[in-house]
């Protein structure tokens, strides 16, 4: 870890989205953004991160109810939990807008 207070910044965010009772694919998301902002994988330098991913099913899903990755963004590229953020941010938009 980058930071030593890595895993309490992640707490912290989880804790946050979950009393302010936001879906869990949120919920997950933010403690992406949270590790990330607060160090990331060292390994990747200032980019803090090549790959993300988050997938939400429940047991007896026969596909996931949502499923979002950015796999292997090469070095000096951008942040990949940013570019998630992004694809998440437009999948809940269809979402919404099919749940209409």
């Amino acid at each position: 870890m980058a930071n030593k207070n890595e895993l309490g910044i992640i707490l912290d965010a989880v804790i946050k989205e979950q009393r302010d009772k936001f879906h869990i694919s949120e919920i997950l998301l933010k403690a992406l953004e949270a590790a990330s902002e607060s160090g990331g994988d060292k390994r990747c330098g200032e980019q803090k991160t090549t790959s993300a991913f988050i997938i939400i099913a429940s047991p007896n899903d026969k596909k996931p109810f949502l499923k979002l990755n950015i796999f292997e963004q090469g070095k000096g590229g951008q942040n990949a939990v940013y570019m998630l953020r992004k694809k998440f941010e437009k999948w809940k938009r269809k979402h919404e807008s099919q749940s209409l």
